[in-house]
């Protein structure tokens, strides 16, 4: 569940990227100092406490992608975030792209470009123009993309996490 802090942080996130606003802002809610920006396309969630500090990036820019991976071939980026912490193991990234070809040939792509990054598949489906691939690396490490095909155009979802900054 999302703390009312958490909340209100990313609530000033929504706002800034809403409002095209280029200036930075800070607040403290108990023992955490929350800063949000936006410059140069990009909005920035910054949380630091006394444990450490965790990033939020989100917008233009290169593709967050989970370590290993490239982007699709003639993908178009839809949105593109990437979290960061003070580890590592502490990190994850989110992406949505669409592209012309079809699900099966965005899955194939990513199977094999995640055992030639090695990553073992854990798991695939599909499910009507639906198709699902996960992995996972020796450092658990690992993804989870979804492709869905409608209305002529595929939407892809790609979630990193754990290790993969």
């Amino acid at each position: 569940m999302i703390g009312r802090s958490t909340a209100t942080a990313l609530a000033l996130l929504l706002v800034l990227s809403a409002c095209g606003s280029k200036d930075e802002q800070e607040t403290k809610i108990g023992d955490a100092t929350y800063k949000v920006s936006e410059a140069d396309g990009k909005s920035t969630l910054t949380v630091e406490t006394k444990d450490g500090k965790a990033q939020i990036v989100s917008g233009e820019g290169a593709a967050a992608l989970p370590a290993g991976l490239a982007l699709y071939p003639g993908a178009t980026v839809v949105s593109s975030t990437r979290i960061t912490g003070d580890g590592a193991e502490k990190g994850g990234t989110l992406l949505s792209f669409e592209t012309a070809d079809a699900t099966g040939q965005v899955v194939a792509f990513y199977k094999d470009a995640a055992q030639k990054a090695g990553y073992k598949i854990e798991g695939e489906m599909k499910m009507g123009e639906m198709e699902m691939l996960t992995a996972k690396q020796a450092d658990e490490a690992g993804f989870t993309l979804t492709a869905n095909r409608e209305e002529g155009k595929t939407t892809v979802s790609l979630i990193g996490g754990a290790g993969s900054n």
